[in-house]
């Protein structure tokens, strides 16, 4: 199905030329989803094919609403972040020292779709892991995390991840025994509402240091890091209890 709509028809659903691209994803009002394949000065053209195959037919189309993706296309996101398009899925952005460790932890999580280990918060572009562990990028080693929001929650990233820290949430530009600005700890809300969890998660634990700053450019990891201990033969299975070892 393949339609095209005029936007003083999509006025009312705050569309405009301006804000609209091909490739994008629409949902109608009866749930189909639509892809936008062509932006004119008047106009889009939306193809619903892929979801209803073998139909062709021609209709005009109101639409009444749009859904907005929660994860958008922004130097916030990895370079995976669209994959996770739908609505129920949302991303969280995480730092607890060295991000082998805290990768997995997240992996086991009942709900968790995607990670991804990477660079954030800092003042370099396209840092590398060389340039990050120097201490001079500002960067600080973090897990990028696409999570069903039916299944598990914010609040359920903050606590793994406060929970993972223990003492070490009392102590400034450090965990265990990794030292330096980039092994420290943080949560890095990507929008007020995440903000605000992370805040009163982190108010809770007296003389707690992580930060809570929003969320910066996250620039991938090198190849090598991603799902390390998990390539390295340690249980990435949802709720896998194992001991998780950084080293050795």
């Amino acid at each position: 199905m393949r339609a095209t709509i005029e936007f003083t028809q999509l006025g009312a659903a705050g569309i405009t030329k301006d804000n609209v691209e091909v490739g994008q994803q629409l949902f109608l009002q009866n749930g189909a989803k639509a892809e936008i394949v062509e932006v004119t000065e008047t106009g889009i053209t939306i193809d619903a094919n892929p979801a209803l195959a073998r139909i062709d037919v021609e209709v005009k189309l109101t639409l009444n609403s749009v859904v907005a993706p929660k994860i958008p296309n922004d130097d916030t996101f990895s370079t995976w972040g669209q994959k996770w398009a739908d609505p129920k899925y949302e991303v969280a952005t995480v730092a607890g020292g060295c991000f082998w460790g805290l990768e997995l932890a997240y992996q086991r999580m009942k709900g968790v779709v995607g990670t991804k280990v990477g660079y954030t918060q800092g003042k370099v572009e396209n840092p590398s892991y060389q340039d990050v562990c120097s201490g001079s990028t500002g960067h600080t080693e973090a897990v990028q995390i696409a999570y069903d929001s039916t299944v598990c929650d914010y609040e359920d990233i903050c606590d793994l991840l406060l929970e993972r820290l223990g003492p070490s949430a009392k102590l400034l530009n450090q965990v265990g025994n990794d030292r330096g600005t980039q092994y420290r700890h943080g949560i890095y809300p990507h929008d007020p509402s995440q903000l605000a969890v992370a805040a009163a998660k982190v108010g809770e634990i007296p003389e707690c240091v992580t930060e809570v700053v929003d969320a910066g450019v996250f620039y991938d990891g090198e190849e090598y890091h991603q799902q390390y201990l998990m390539k390295g033969g340690q249980d990435a299975k949802k709720e896998a209890k194992e001991t998780i070892r950084c080293y050795g």
